[in-house]
């Protein structure tokens, strides 16, 4: 099922893994990340890769058989670079339970725009976003703000979300956006980040 627009959903069947894949095309360093809110209450974790594999300098180390129970592939497109097979770049967000969670907000920036307080590049980088359970069902997130002509000056997009909040989980195309580094004084931190999702709902 495709959400093309924002505010599309779809539920999220019972799963015993949950891969979510980006993919882009254009040699853009990109990344794959989830701002994830507890269930129940608590301060929200970021989770993203990187050399030690953990989120926010929070101390929490990803992992599928044990809590968070989320764990990321690795970094692509870092320099601004294509993969070497010629088929574009891919990261890939597992999740093994819900659990823990009340929502799972996947989301995605353009790392070297961010450093340039400049606007992403997400038009050219054919951004695509792929919910896939171990049962084959799928469901393709849009980034509808790219059609809106929003991102011309954003750089940091909440894709979609997972809302585990109610009688069952949803997924839902959020498609909000925001301009982060440079003169916005927004970092790639927790509390910025999580303004961004609030933005959303």
């Amino acid at each position: 099922m495709d959400l093309a627009r924002k505010g599309a959903e779809a539920p999220v069947d019972p799963f015993k893994s949950l891969a979510v894949t980006m993919r882009w095309t254009a040699a853009t360093d990109l990344d794959l990340a989830v701002l994830a809110e507890p269930k129940g209450g608590g301060a929200p974790k970021m989770f993203y890769f990187g050399n030690i594999n953990k989120d926010d300098g929070q101390g929490v180390v990803q992992a599928l058989d044990a809590p968070p129970y989320i764990k990321l592939s690795g970094d692509a497109g870092v320099g601004d670079t294509k993969a070497a097979d010629g088929k574009g770049n891919c990261e890939e967000l597992k999740i093994t339970s819900l659990a823990p969670w009340g929502k799972l907000h996947i989301m995605t920036w353009d790392y070297g725009a961010i450093g340039k307080g400049e606007g992403a590049r997400f038009q050219s980088s054919g951004v695509t976003l792929e919910v896939k359970d171990d049962k084959g069902t799928a469901h393709k997130v849009a980034l509808s703000l790219v059609g809106d002509g929003l991102a011309v000056k954003e750089n940091v997009c909440v894709i979609a979300t997972i809302d585990n909040t109610g009688a069952y989980p949803r997924l839902v195309n959020s498609s909000a956006a925001a301009l982060f580094g440079g003169a916005s004084g927004k970092k790639l931190n927790v509390n910025d980040l999580t303004a961004l999702v609030r933005s959303a709902a």
